[in-house]
């Protein structure tokens, strides 16, 4: 919406600088701006959480893993749900693992959540550790997606549930707008969003099984849901 604003009473080159600056802040927080940045986002993404969030099923003690954690709201809000379980965190903006830290301090003190240094590519967790693995507004910035998702696979247990969320799908009504902004922001590491037929494609490719689609229509936002299989799902594959 505001890079819209922008758009709208500047000129090209001075659009392509403004929107590179804050795709390149919202990807990866830094600085003072980026401390503001996170603080925005708490708010900013705390309806799609909410409903992206109902759509989990935890058991009381289960291991949760929010990657890119930014300004640590989802952190809170998952603790909070499940008060019997530990959250962790992992980020690799430090004013990130900074924000979320400070926000979760006193779950920190009482070690039911962990924040750490770390990008989505390299999880620093043995294989099989987590029960659900959640990412809201962030899986459009990894590196390399079907890769990570395996390595998010890697980490999570046996019908372990990994979950996406985001405000936008690709469609054909967005796809001119979304290929403006990318050339604005002259860079090919720009917000990568797939339509669901991708995004179910890519979760089969990296090994989940049981992918389920969900959509928000008023929003168009979606939710990503798959599944790692059993050992006996896997033979009967």
């Amino acid at each position: 919406m505001c890079c819209s604003v922008i758009c709208m009473f500047l000129n090209e080159e001075r659009q392509m600088n403004i929107v590179a600056k804050l795709i390149s802040q919202t990807k990866k927080p830094t600085g003072i701006a980026g401390l503001i940045l996170t603080k925005a986002m708490n708010r900013a993404h705390s309806r799609i959480t909410n409903w992206g969030l109902h759509f989990l099923e935890i058991d009381e003690g289960h291991k949760i893993l929010e990657i890119g954690c930014g300004g640590g709201k989802t952190i809170y809000k998952l603790a909070q749900m499940f008060r019997n379980g530990k959250v962790y965190g992992i980020d690799y903006s430090d004013v990130s693992v900074k924000s979320s830290t400070k926000l979760n301090s006193h779950l920190v003190d009482q070690n039911r959540v962990e924040i750490q240094k770390a990008s989505v590519s390299s999880i620093p967790y043995p294989a099989e550790f987590f029960d659900v693995i959640t990412a809201i507004e962030t899986y459009f910035f990894w590196p390399n997606l079907e890769n990570d998702m395996k390595e998010v696979l890697r980490v999570l247990r046996p019908k372990g549930k990994l979950l996406l969320v985001s405000e936008i799908v690709r469609r054909p009504e967005n796809e001119k707008t979304i290929d403006r902004f990318a050339r604005l922001a002259n860079t090919s590491d720009y917000m990568r969003y797939k339509t669901k037929g991708e995004l179910n494609q890519i979760f089969i490719n990296a090994g989940y099984g049981n992918v389920t689609i969900h959509e928000n229509k008023k929003h168009g936002w979606i939710c990503a849901v798959g599944c790692k299989p059993d050992k006996k799902e896997k033979e009967e594959s």
